[in-house]
């Protein structure tokens, strides 16, 4: 008759305690690398949407400045900032429509800062099919390069879901003369490979850390 081996109730209990241990060290971590990365996924998907929209205005307008571009004619400016506004004909707006695929418009988000500190809503924002949102913040028509800054936008890739932040779901971009669109530079998010101080960082300038870190959040 042969002796077999078996584990004790105390060594299983000891042994999914330790595995228990380990998971609630390594769950939340697990599970914030996740959320970062559907956020660089969602930011990666807009920048192309936004990108290939003014694009396809310069194109559609033959322009080498994009204030030039029958869009940005001064009484359509108002309906880019305000698309629901009565000042603006169902002619501009499906004229803007049809660059981007705009479903409605929301006139407020509540923002924050990556430090936490409070900021100002986001207004007439954009909202696309999958949610995200779009704001144009400014323009700049005086712009003497058409490698300056000719407008500001946000972009909050997941909308009006939390957390509302800049430098997580919210980033700022730069549209050039040119028509590009390109991360907002600064410092307040860091620099690549260094530590970001997320008791002082607005986090206005992180997409442009997360491009340059081959689209990683690492903070």
């Amino acid at each position: 008759m042969s002796n077999k081996n078996a584990f004790t109730l105390a060594e299983v209990l000891i042994t999914l305690g330790i595995i228990g241990v380990v998971a609630a060290l390594t769950l939340p971590s697990l599970i914030q690398n996740y959320q970062k990365q559907v956020w660089v996924n969602q930011l990666k998907k807009s920048y192309s949407t936004i990108s290939q929209g003014f694009y396809k205005i310069m194109s559609d307008n033959s322009v080498d400045y994009i204030f030039d571009a029958d869009i940005f004619e001064p009484q359509r400016l108002v309906c880019l900032r305000e698309l629901n506004s009565s000042e603006c004909s169902p002619e501009i707006t499906q004229n803007i429509l049809k660059y981007f695929k705009i479903e409605k418009v929301d006139i407020t988000n509540s923002t924050a800062y990556l430090n936490g500190r409070s900021k100002d809503n986001l207004n007439y924002c954009w909202i696309y099919a999958d949610g995200s949102m779009l704001g144009i913040d400014e323009f700049t028509e005086d712009s003497s390069s058409l490698d300056e800054t000719a407008m500001r936008i946000y972009i909050d890739v997941n909308g009006l879901k939390k957390p509302n932040t800049y430098g997580r779901d919210v980033f700022y971009f730069e549209i050039d003369g040119h028509g590009i669109v390109r991360p907002e530079k600064g410092t307040d998010c860091g620099e690549v490979n260094k530590p970001v101080n997320l008791e002082t960082s607005d986090g206005y300038s992180c997409a442009a850390r997360i491009v340059e870190n081959g689209w990683r959040m690492d903070y």
